[in-house]
């Protein structure tokens, strides 16, 4: 259970303005929340940009029928009971820096898988592969929002992450379609995979997770 925010001074609590304040809470992050937050938004937008796209892929360049595509979808999803036990283990033997790079970048190649072949039994592959990485940065991501939000007001700034990271989830996939009617669906995988390795890279350079407390973290419910 989180625990409750302090009262805020006098001064926030006669700020009626929601958005101002969420921004000064913002503005007044550690640096550790900022680079976790940012980055983690690049490289969420680069998910979202994707996720309208995979499907229009499958049917209008490759032609995959109704079987195939629940085949796809059924080997994204089959892999997560043994994907959660396996990353649950390295996250306890290699911590939660590790794990995270690990996913980023195996999610981050999967929108360039896609686009570079045209065979229904690939994309099955590439798609139970991203959902093993995908279940392994799930559930370091919550673990990262709580060890670098500040303690006194945990509760706030996991309403803030949340809040940029459904922002990115809202806009990207517009952009997604409307760049691929603009440059090719194929095209746009492309640049949503270069998206998500942006995002890989930032958590490599800003060493987000390196210092993290190494212990099983707590899976998000959703």
């Amino acid at each position: 259970m989180l625990p409750d925010n302090p009262p805020y001074v006098e001064e926030q609590r006669n700020d009626k303005r929601l958005g101002a304040a969420t921004l000064r809470l913002l503005l007044d992050a550690p640096p550790a929340f900022q680079r976790f937050n940012y980055s983690a938004f690049v490289f969420r937008a680069g998910v979202a940009m994707a996720l309208p796209l995979l499907p229009l892929y499958w049917v209008r360049e490759v032609g995959a029928s109704d079987a195939w595509i629940g085949i796809i979808s059924m080997a994204n999803s089959g892999v997560l009971l043994i994907a959660y036990f396996i990353w649950s283990m390295l996250v306890s033997r290699r911590g939660v820096g590790f794990v995270l790079l690990a996913t980023s970048f195996g999610m981050a190649l999967y929108p360039l898988a896609v686009a570079s072949t045209e065979s229904v039994l690939m994309l099955a592959i590439f798609a139970g592969c991203v959902g093993f990485f995908a279940a392994g940065n799930d559930l370091v991501n919550f673990d990262l929002v709580l060890s670098n939000a500040p303690q006194d007001h945990q509760a706030s700034y996991i309403g803030i992450y949340q809040m940029t990271q459904n922002a990115a989830l809202f806009l990207m996939p517009l952009f997604g379609t409307l760049l691929a009617d603009a440059i090719g669906i194929r095209t746009a995988l492309i640049v949503a995979g270069v998206l998500r390795l942006s995002g890989a890279i930032l958590f490599l350079v800003l060493r987000i997770g390196a210092t993290a407390p190494q212990q099983t973290p707590v899976k998000k419910q959703v």
